[in-house]
């Protein structure tokens, strides 16, 4: 939203970070950490962390124009009712 040029280099970034946490994290649960389960749970958390970041008491500045907060409540309460199988279902949502 921030950057929409870059916005490609931002998901590649996203996705690689993800790549190489889920390689390396034991989620301790003897669930693996790339089930969906934890992955629908880390969008979850991903869309709590967005939707805090527009609602909560500690906003962000940048974000000023009115779609830029709404497109990021809509993207987080459908997270919330129904994540996405997959990280990269969720980038395409995000970044697409």
């Amino acid at each position: 939203l921030r950057f929409r040029d870059g916005r490609q280099e931002w998901r590649r970034l996203v996705a690689t970070f993800w790549s190489r946490y889920r390689h390396t994290v034991d989620s301790g649960d003897n669930q693996s950490v790339n089930s969906a389960s934890t992955t629908g749970r880390a969008v979850r958390h991903l869309a709590g962390c967005l939707l805090a970041r527009v609602d909560g008491k500690s906003t962000v500045d940048y974000l000023t124009e009115p779609w830029q907060l709404d497109f990021i409540r809509q993207i987080a309460l459908e997270w919330f009712e129904e994540a996405p199988l997959t990280l990269d279902h969720a980038l395409d949502a995000y970044f697409d």
